[in-house]
């Protein structure tokens, strides 16, 4: 039998060429004390714009608002598969705090030299860091 397929939303934030990190908590079923992008699982109904909006009230304390889409791709799970996506936000009021127990630290950190670093990536931070490696080649 084929696996259910499930959407989440992550979120890139940007401030003076840093991207917010967030530290998931060690209470997750999934990527426990991992280092990950700000993110929530889709609602029914809800539009990739919504779940935005829901990350940035629920879990960081801010109005958030979409620029674009960078990213998006499967992950496999063990009762389902995820498809990813990664979009590029902005902080209309507030600044992120952690306001969910979903994360126990946010950091601003240089994405292309703090991924690398980071051992175990989920699907969110996977998608990115293979986002900005494009995005370097077509510098090139």
């Amino acid at each position: 039998m084929e696996k259910p397929t499930k959407h989440a939303v992550s979120v890139v934030i940007k401030k003076d060429n840093k991207t917010l990190f967030a530290l998931r908590s060690p209470k997750k079923k999934e990527f426990p004390l991992v280092w990950s992008l700000p993110s929530h699982f889709m609602e029914p109904g809800e539009t990739y714009t919504d779940t935005i909006k829901r990350i940035g009230t629920y879990k960081l304390g801010v109005d958030l608002e979409p620029i674009c889409l960078l990213n998006e791709g499967y992950g496999e799970r063990d009762d389902f598969k995820l498809f990813m996506h990664d979009y590029l936000v902005k902080v209309k009021v507030g600044e992120p705090h952690i306001c969910s127990d979903d994360y126990t630290q946010l950091v601003w950190e240089d994405a292309e030299t703090f991924l690398p670093t980071v051992k175990v990536k989920g699907d969110c931070t996977r998608l990115y860091e293979e986002y900005l490696q494009e995005q370097l080649k077509l510098q090139e």
